[in-house]
């Protein structure tokens, strides 16, 4: 793996700091794993879905991640709930344990999305980045993670594009939607910062976009 990069996630509200080094290095294996997937995987339209994209992943993450830490477990579709109600609030797409001895709200997670030119990027949006800026996920850390999946168009304008609705077009919005530099020779990460209410503390949600368009066919 790469030396981790400094990066001005507030380290204050973490209880464990091992996270944040911990974070990066699983944003450089997942970069590897979409690397692994260009080289053995294709998808057809109409025979696939999130979910398979997810798993597929999920899949790469397992059988690769003694690159990182051979305990760590990767899990979809976690649970999380509320507190006061016992309701489930929702089902993360991507969930890593790297501790069995916490609880489950300090594990790392990530949603994903899939993005097809920007007819999909709002979802993205509402659906992904506003359900950590709320608190339905991520409730207890500092930090998260968002994959896009780029079935069609061209991956430069999907990014502009969801750089825009970010900033413009979403509220509760701290800093801008940045390159995160993770590796040197990948282009398209990016970071943005957003409050939240007082109880929760701020987030910064790295975003990694991967482009499937040639593994992709009609």
């Amino acid at each position: 793996m790469n030396r981790i990069r400094q990066t001005e996630i507030d380290a204050s509200k973490l209880r464990y700091p091992i996270i944040i080094p911990l974070f990066y290095n699983i944003l450089e294996l997942m970069i590897y794993c979409y690397r692994d997937i260009l080289k053995k995987k294709s998808y057809t339209v109409g025979d696939y879905d999130e979910d398979i994209l997810r798993n597929d992943l999920i899949n790469s993450l397992e059988d690769n991640k003694k690159r990182v830490r051979p305990d760590l477990g990767f899990r979809s579709e976690s649970a999380t709930k509320d507190k006061m109600t016992s309701r489930t609030k929702g089902r993360i797409d991507i969930c890593v344990i790297y501790d069995l001895r916490l609880r489950g709200e300090d594990d790392i997670t990530f949603e994903c999305k899939r993005l097809k030119n920007n007819g999909k990027n709002q979802d993205y949006i509402k659906r992904g980045v506003m359900d950590f800026v709320s608190g339905k996920y991520a409730e207890k850390l500092p930090i998260a993670g968002m994959i896009g999946f780029v079935e069609k168009g061209m991956i430069t304008t999907v990014c502009s594009d969801l750089k825009k609705r970010i900033e413009v077009k979403t509220t509760n919005i701290k800093g801008n939607f940045v390159s995160e530099k993770i590796q040197d020779d990948f282009g398209h990460s990016y970071k943005s910062e957003h409050i939240r209410k007082k109880r929760l503390g701020n987030i910064a949600i790295c975003h990694l976009i991967f482009d499937y368009t040639r593994i992709i066919s009609n």
